[in-house]
């Protein structure tokens, strides 16, 4: 593979819109940056972001044996949805100044963006895909302006962390290096199980040594780290916390307040339970309905797999291994009752470009566009200053009445499970 300089400059040369597109794209990059560091910097000095102060303070609450998890999920920005683990592990920024906070946890956000790029030219670099890679670069503008990522900036929560540990899971999966698949696994399973998608694949491909070896090897991981959690915390208090950290993930999707269509608009939710109550009004008929379409569309998937397990062959060519675990990616977010982003989209967006024909590339760049291309609107309107709908909602925000971040996912769900169904 050539290096990434390389590679850019050789881009740079051959194809003139791809220098006017990036230069504009840099130049709104470093400006965005500005008015990102700006408004993290301009606030109350004993207060950090939004989700960066909800994981200093279950960290103070940890410290205080306080409970960690809420009661009640009505003012839902403010909780809590990881184990007891992460809010230790979180422990020793409750010492560091809040303004340094801000810069370390921005720049961790930056590095983990930069480690997401470069991870993903390296799995298409092993799987052969030359065209790809070259996507990739072409796709830089995008990387650029891409809508989760300054959204993660801005309330600094790990959006970009955990697309970038679910992308070396896919990475130490499809290479078999069980050593760094156990460790990523570990990582994913004390922050946000859904993004252990890739996990599955060695088990769908008959991979079952690697399989138990990398399931067991995280399991015990956690297993010390929760022991490590009991004897700094306390028994008592450790297991009581896990407990109502295991009845916050069984509830949120029945206590979560869904917008119904006396609210006006759909909001920042985009899963499948809000759409719904968007539309038909939040009633439990309504979410159960919802539940029923998500199976519907999660079945076409469930087939795949039982096809993938019953076939002979366990050796496929590492493309197979990479589109599975999208696949099961896309699925995973598909059946989330609370869905924020999608952010791996933008590295299937260069796979899709590299793999498929005019007419797939045009309707999938539309859906996905959609969605990536939004911070640019966002900022402007920020800047010009409009009125608020409520709290941080937008009112020429298109994304609070149209779900893009499911229509993106699904949109790319469907090109996929096509492509899989007709090997």
């Amino acid at each position: 593979m050539k290096s990434f300089w390389n590679a850019l400059q050789e881009e740079w040369h051959k194809t003139r819109w791809f220098r006017i597109v990036l230069v504009i794209a840099a130049i709104w990059a470093l400006a965005r940056l500005g008015l990102q560091i700006s408004v993290l910097f301009s606030g109350d000095e004993n207060q950090a972001a939004i989700d960066l102060q909800v994981y200093l303070d279950a960290s103070r609450n940890f410290t205080e044996h306080a409970a960690l998890y809420p009661q009640s999920l009505e003012i839902l920005e403010y909780h809590f949805p990881y184990p007891p683990i992460f809010a230790l592990l979180f422990a020793p920024f409750l010492w560091v100044p809040a303004q340094i906070n801000i810069a370390i946890h921005l720049l961790l956000r930056i590095a983990a963006y930069i480690a997401l790029f470069a991870t993903w030219r390296r799995i298409f670099e092993f799987c052969k895909l030359d065209r790809a890679n070259r996507m990739m670069i072409l796709t830089l503008p995008v990387w650029l302006v891409f809508s989760p990522f300054w959204d993660d900036l801005g309330y600094i929560n790990i959006y970009t962390i955990m697309a970038l540990l679910g992308s070396l899971l896919t990475e130490a999966v499809i290479k078999q290096n069980l050593g760094r698949a156990i460790l990523w696994l570990t990582l994913i399973l004390i922050t946000k199980p859904q993004w252990a998608f890739a996990a599955a694949v060695p088990f769908l491909f008959k991979h079952y040594r690697f399989f138990f070896k990398m399931l067991l090897g995280a399991l015990l991981s956690y297993l010390i780290l929760a022991g490590i959690t009991t004897l700094i915390g306390g028994p008592a208090y450790v297991a009581t916390q896990f407990r109502e950290y295991v009845r916050l993930l069984a509830r949120l999707g029945q206590e979560f307040p869904y917008r119904g269509p006396e609210s006006g608009f759909l909001g920042y939710n985009h899963s499948i339970k809000q759409i719904f109550a968007f539309l038909l009004g939040p009633s439990e008929a309504t979410l159960r309905l919802a539940t029923a379409v998500k199976v519907g569309l999660l079945a076409p998937l469930g087939f795949l797999c039982i096809r993938t397990l019953v076939r002979r062959s366990n050796n496929p060519p590492s493309t197979v291994l990479v589109e599975m675990a999208l696949l099961l990616y896309l699925g995973a977010f598909i059946w989330l009752d609370i869905l924020w982003e999608a952010f791996l989209t933008i590295a299937i967006y260069a796979y899709m470009l590299s793999t498929t024909d005019k007419k797939w590339a045009i309707v999938l760049s539309i859906f996905f566009l959609a969605y990536a291309l939004l911070d640019p609107i966002r900022a402007i309107l920020y800047v010009v200053g409009p009125p608020m709908i409520q709290d941080s909602y937008l009112p020429w925000d298109y994304s609070i009445y149209i779900p893009t971040t499911m229509l993106a996912i699904l949109a790319n769900y469907s090109w996929l499970l096509t492509r899989r169904w007709s090997d």
